[in-house]
């Protein structure tokens, strides 16, 4: 977190009309995998409403200019629960974000990237991509991952990585999340190897196993003897150049508990406004959560962050009843805004 984001949250603090500096946007709800671990792309999981409840393409236009004039800085695409290239008018979409002089973020599984994908984002000057990878090869990526319509799509990955490769103007930085479990840690050091073939590719982040509730979990999760193997091969890449350990991966079934005595301030809705695809404002990034009565279809952007129904910010940003169930690196974001702005 840099340092411009604590001054606008301390601003912010102080003044409810600082805006905020992420849109935080779930697309759309819909996704063409199935992965084994995830209610994404599942017909037996009723989520929304389906593409007639999305924000349509005009109505994330008029967002996306309104997030412009009130002087965000990014739009974060998020896949927390569909695949943002399902949705109509993704190309159009992206075009936008770039074109109103916005950064843009997205996250993708990448079975419908390209190379000529590769090259179109990389002429409007798309910033950052986060690829969901958990195998370097396809015979498990796609066992872990697999397409609801049963076709292959690794080499759509190896082709759009190939194209910036390829392309020394591309600018692109390209984020790898791999999720761990028992079927590829083992597997962990083939990633390092893969991402290092290519100079887009930033970083590797290890991401936990999140129980979804679906059969065949406790089979994916893994054991203790396991757990402590993969830390040993982790701590041992900890200094690898392409490797970045972002501290969200723990012991399976390890509740992550904020010590007794320490402080459980959030910070994030001061800097993060999270809507879903039907344009309900969310309780925040990591919780799917709608905030009753509030969507982007009634209102402007600027009136909405003024809107008194999210005084939950304050309520937050004094003691959160989740800040121990919060992942690790928005907890790191708000332990840096916790020692610049309180004195407690």
């Amino acid at each position: 977190m840099d340092n411009l984001t604590i001054e606008r949250v301390k601003a912010g603090l102080a003044d409810p009309g600082i805006g905020p500096e992420t849109i935080a946007l779930m697309l759309t709800d819909a996704c063409n995998l199935s992965c084994v671990y995830c209610r994404g792309g599942r017909i037996d999981d009723s989520r929304g409403g389906g593409e007639e409840s999305e924000l349509t393409t005009e109505e994330l236009f008029r967002l996306f200019e309104d997030a412009a004039g009130f002087k965000v800085k990014e739009v974060n695409i998020g896949g927390m629960r569909g695949e943002p290239f399902c949705k109509k008018d993704i190309r159009l979409i992206l075009r936008k974000i770039k074109s109103l002089g916005l950064t843009g973020s997205m996250t993708t599984n990448g079975s419908m990237l390209s190379g000529a994908l590769a090259e179109e984002m990389s002429s409007y000057g798309w910033d950052i991509l986060l690829l969901s990878l958990d195998a370097p090869f396809a015979r498990l990526q796609h066992q872990l991952r697999p397409a609801a319509n049963g076709k292959e799509y690794f080499h759509n990955i190896l082709e759009f990585l190939g194209a910036l490769n390829n392309n020394p103007s591309s600018r692109m930085r390209v984020l790898v999340n791999m999720v761990i479990t028992g079927n590829n840690y083992r597997y962990f050091p083939g990633m390092v190897d893969f991402v290092n073939n290519f100079k887009n590719i930033e970083s590797l982040n290890v991401l936990r196993l999140v129980d979804m509730g679906l059969p065949g979990y406790s089979d994916l999760q893994l054991d203790c003897g396991q757990a402590a193997e993969f830390r040993e091969t982790l701590e041992a890449f900890k200094r690898e150049k392409k490797v970045l350990y972002a501290g969200n991966w723990s012991f399976p079934d390890v509740r992550r508990e904020t010590p007794a005595g320490r402080h459980t301030r959030c910070f994030t809705n001061y800097y993060i406004l999270s809507i879903a695809a039907n344009g309900d404002v969310l309780f925040c990034p990591q919780q799917y959560k709608p905030l009753s009565g509030i969507n982007i279809r009634d209102v402007r952007l600027r009136d909405l962050w003024l809107n008194e129904h999210l005084s939950f910010r304050k309520i937050l940003s004094e003691s959160a009843p989740c800040y121990g169930e919060c992942c690790t690196i928005l907890k790191k974001q708000n332990e840096e805004i916790y020692n610049a702005v309180c004195d407690d």
